[in-house]
């Protein structure tokens, strides 16, 4: 568990190991697991503004005239996405050969959208 020849001052060396640290490393754990969910809301929302409900599915389609670029990459126009807890599918369709394309929703940086000024 902890090294105890590690050099530490004594009052860190007393703290790491006790009860005391090992709440709060369950808290900053907690926090981080929170701190993950809001994230994943985030590009949820982001997601649903760019996309609208595919019929019959729980996938979504691009919306009309709105463009959308995930972590600076390619630029999807007419593109079909799933969205889980886990990952974010991209589904594209180029001369009749079906291309997904995952992200993992935690490596997910940015979400670019484009769209027509109205």
């Amino acid at each position: 568990m902890f090294n105890k020849n590690l050099y530490l001052p004594d009052k860190l060396r007393d703290f790491v190991g006790s009860p005391q640290f090992i709440q709060y490393t369950f808290e900053f754990i907690e926090k981080g697991d929170k701190m993950a969910g809001n994230t994943l809301q985030t590009w949820e929302k982001v997601l649903e503004y760019a996309s609208v409900p595919l019929h019959g599915t729980m996938s979504r389609k691009i919306r009309k005239g709105v463009k959308l670029q995930i972590n600076e990459g390619k630029i999807y126009e007419e593109a079909v996405l799933f969205i889980s807890d886990l990952f974010l599918r991209v589904t594209e369709d180029e001369g009749g050969v079906s291309i997904n394309t995952y992200y993992d929703i935690d490596s997910i940086a940015s979400i670019r959208t484009y769209s027509n000024k109205e």
